[in-house]
């Protein structure tokens, strides 16, 4: 290395070290300081003993209960909670730590998103853990997170009753709302997996398919003559709505109607066995999907496919998922959305003759 090159490494080395030494200064200054201790103290030791989250909410209310090893969302039928959401709950206030005191004013409460939080334009949250037997092992009102150049999690809360909100340490995000505690992504068949989507309907059913498996475009079988496609991403969009399929509201299968005994609405099938049909329903303002996965015969699905026929059957017997308008236009495409007339070429004028002007 160069004398030159090693005096600007040099210099860049220091510079980040600085800064790193800053930072970790300037944390350790703003946390020294600070009156800090555990808002529930005990609570880390209890965690098992919640049996309930309730939040409270302007997005609505949800009740996440314990059921044996899992959570589920009682607003949801009791639709299974995500528990990477429930975990990071519960350890963010076990861990959280008061570090200052701040207003005792009602009236600005809503600056640091800590009102009450069922009034109609609240930005707040309210938690409260109770056990079993409903007794109340922490409530506390959630308000805006504060964010600082040194990577310091803090938030803004205040304890139901208490006049007195504080500067908190730590992280605590509880979504608002019946569907904010659940994993809205219900099926997942990637679109490289795909060799034909059928789209059945009054008429010729609608297809799009892939020669082999590898190619980047799917096809569209049966297209008027004298047609092409609009675009290459109308027949694939069909076939990638398998791709990390998302509900946007669930209930149980007994709720909501569909005769799964009848044709299927739609049928995919996979370059490695895997067949999946689906029916849609109308119900209560919504466009709602049941499914049934299966094993195809050419090929045959390996072990693992159909372990995976297996839990996405497990699945969705006993539920039932409302789509959203995205996924639903995608569903419901005719063969009208996806072509148009072939455009006529034009034959090239002859070139004028020398030194006559083009018309």
């Amino acid at each position: 290395m160069s004398l030159r090159g090693f005096l600007i490494l040099s210099t860049i080395t220091a510079i980040a070290v600085a800064a790193a030494v800053f930072v970790i200064s300037a944390r350790d200054t703003a946390l020294s300081g600070a009156s800090r201790a555990l808002m529930f103290p005990g609570l880390m030791d209890k965690l098992e003993e919640v049996a309930t989250i309730k939040v409270t909410g302007s997005g609505g209310e949800a009740t996440i209960e314990r059921k044996e090893r899992a959570w589920v969302v009682k607003e949801a039928s009791s639709y299974p909670a995500d528990m990477e959401k429930v975990r990071e709950v519960l350890i963010g206030l076990a861990q959280l730590e008061t570090l200052e005191p701040k207003t005792k004013r009602a009236d600005r409460y809503a600056k640091l998103e800590v009102e009450d939080a069922t009034g109609k334009d609240a930005k707040s949250a309210r938690v409260t853990l109770t056990d079993a037997n409903g007794g109340t092992l922490a409530d506390l009102i959630v308000g805006k997170a504060k964010f600082s150049l040194e990577g310091i999690d803090s938030l803004y809360v205040r304890r139901p009753g208490e006049e007195r909100a504080w500067l908190a340490l730590g992280r605590v995000e509880p979504a608002t709302g019946r569907l904010g505690w659940v994993n809205p992504s219900f099926l997942s068949i990637d679109r490289e997996r795909i060799r034909k989507a059928t789209l059945k309907r009054p008429g010729s059913p609608l297809v799009v398919f892939k020669s082999k498996a590898g190619d980047e475009d799917f096809k569209l079988a049966d297209m008027p003559p004298g047609t092409e496609l609009k675009d290459e991403f109308g027949v694939s969009d069909i076939a990638r709505v398998l791709q990390g399929l998302n509900f946007d509201d669930v209930r149980p299968a007994a709720e909501v109607p569909v005769d799964q005994g009848g044709e299927p609405y739609g049928v995919y099938e996979t370059f490695d066995g895997l067949i999946f049909d689906l029916w849609l329903t109308e119900f209560d303002g919504k466009t709602w999907l049941a499914g049934l996965a299966k094993a195809g015969t050419d090929p045959a699905p390996s072990e693992e496919v159909k372990k995976e026929i297996e839990e996405i059957n497990t699945r969705l017997a006993t539920w039932r998922y409302a789509l959203s308008e995205y996924e639903i236009k995608n569903l419901r495409k005719t063969m009208a959305d996806l072509v148009k007339k072939k455009e006529e070429k034009k034959e090239d004028e002859p070139n004028p003759p020398a030194g006559e002007p083009a018309k």
